[in-house]
């Protein structure tokens, strides 16, 4: 029997994290590539934009996501309203199918996951964290995941900042 695997991406969050580290995204090589490597079966990108730049911005990214990654979300945020509402949103539906897969992928650094991280392994679901190490002293992502990849390892080869060949497949499996 094959695994059945869901995959999310905090885009917010995963944005964040490489503007800290001084990068610029190559979305759509990073897309495909966690697509590839843990082959899943549902994949979902959240992002929230404040204004019509980063409006534009998030459409242009997922117009070209949508063979990667579909169905994706795009929320506006006016004034940071929607703070913390994305992450809900990926919760919720993480809850809503947690029956229905085998392994669940986060990528996101954002401790406010550590509740469905712990129903998931109460349940015996492989869970796989792709978080940023900088964000550890504030949560505990090993005791919550079963595998985790280290965002600084994958950054480098999505980069347009300061571009390396792109990881093979088989990577993080």
């Amino acid at each position: 029997m094959q695994r059945r695997t869901f995959l999310v991406v905090d885009g917010d969050n995963l944005r964040l994290c490489a503007r800290n580290r001084g990068e610029n995204l190559a979305w759509i090589r990073l897309l495909r590539y966690l697509r590839e490597e843990f082959a899943a079966d549902r994949r979902e990108l959240f992002v929230t934009y404040r204004d019509e730049e980063q409006l534009e911005y998030w459409s242009r990214i997922c117009r070209l996501a949508l063979y990667y990654f579909s169905p994706y979300k795009v929320m506006s945020d006016d004034a940071g309203a929607l703070r913390g509402y994305p992450d809900q949103c990926i919760i919720d539906l993480i809850w809503q199918n947690m029956h229905e897969y085998d392994r669940f992928v986060l990528v996101s650094s954002d401790r406010d996951f550590d509740s469905v991280l712990r129903d998931l392994h109460g349940l015996d679901k492989e869970t796989v964290l792709i978080t940023d190490r900088r964000h550890e002293s504030e949560w505990r992502p090993r005791e919550l995941a079963d595998h985790r990849v280290e965002l600084a390892e994958l950054l480098p080869h999505f980069s347009l900042t300061h571009p390396q060949p792109e990881l093979p497949v088989a990577y993080a499996s």
